[in-house]
């Protein structure tokens, strides 16, 4: 028997594989935008891109539990800001280590 046959490897390989492509487009969905005193636009730093990635996943939730219709609906909304909380904080570290590794890079 073949390891990828047994239902819950393949559940999670799939979610993992799942998981991954999050973190991949996790960024994209969560651009910071940050202003100096100035009111020119300033590039965000560290602890302000991971703050705005939980303000978005909380704010993901409130509108998700706002068009709920169900007890259905609910447990997805929980749900899914469990797993958009889990991104952003699997994403931090990363987004820490790739920081120190590249400090003057701006994207």
């Amino acid at each position: 028997m073949s390891v990828l046959s047994r239902p819950s490897l393949r559940i999670a390989l799939l979610a993992f594989l799942a998981l991954g492509a999050t973190l991949l487009t996790a960024r994209a969905a969560w651009a910071c935008e940050a202003y100096d005193v100035y009111d020119n636009p300033r590039p965000c730093t560290f602890l302000e891109e991971y703050g705005e990635c939980l303000v978005s996943a909380l704010d993901a939730h409130e509108q998700c539990m706002e068009r709920k219709e169900s007890l259905l609906d609910a447990v997805r909304c929980h749900t899914g800001t469990q797993v958009d909380l889990l991104v952003c904080n699997l994403g931090m570290p990363l987004d820490f280590i790739g920081k120190v590794l590249n400090p003057f890079d701006d994207d």
